[in-house]
């Protein structure tokens, strides 16, 4: 099965290209090894957990929707530049004075572009860090089998998120799309 299926049922509609990712395929001259689907219902994208070959480090694939390339070319340019610059310097949330925090914005590892098999479309393949899950489904999950968060970690996740924005705005950058779905939570931090 292919990531991207048409959007409509209506044959009249223009059917948007199928990007040619599925489960066990090998990209970027074998570099990464695609394990499973984890999300098909973005409008801009598809997520898909895979394996960084050489190292077996598993890792996140954003294969972007064909009409949104060029988008993708330019979030490919500004994630580089956020992994490119230092992190704020908080002091009075730091654990040493005058120590940077660490990153709380995603590590893009990699980028490139896959080409449809039978036409010209291309498709922008941005490679992160695996976080885990969004806060979007650990809420869903703590909602169904318990009373929701305890207070200290939605303070937690409260603060990274707006650390992540410090981060941004210090680079004179506005994130327009904060959505639970896009906020990755570390299960090694989360409960600290």
């Amino acid at each position: 099965m292919s990531a991207l299926s048409p959007r409509h049922d209506d044959p009249d509609e223009d059917v948007e290209p199928e990007a040619p990712v599925e489960v066990d395929a090998y990209l970027n001259a074998g570099r990464y090894r695609v394990l499973e689907l984890l999300s098909d219902d973005g409008h801009f994208s598809t997520v898909w957990l895979a394996q960084e070959t050489a190292t077996l480090r598993p890792v996140a694939l954003k294969v972007q929707r064909c009409p949104y390339f060029d988008n993708a070319q330019h979030e490919v340019t500004l994630l580089t530049q956020i992994k490119n610059t230092q992190p704020p310097v908080v002091p009075s949330m730091a654990w040493q004075p005058g120590a940077p925090l660490p990153s709380h914005a995603v590590d893009l590892l990699d980028s490139f572009v896959l080409l449809q098999a039978d036409g010209p479309a291309q498709f922008m393949v941005m490679v992160f860090e695996w976080l885990g899950h969004s806060f979007s489904d650990v809420l869903e999950h703590e909602c169904q089998f318990r009373r929701g968060l305890p207070i200290v970690v939605c303070k937690r996740l409260a603060r990274d998120a707006l650390l992540g924005l410090v981060q941004l705005h210090d680079l004179k950058l506005i994130h327009t799309y904060i959505r639970p779905e896009n906020i990755a939570c570390l299960p090694s931090t989360m409960f600290n």
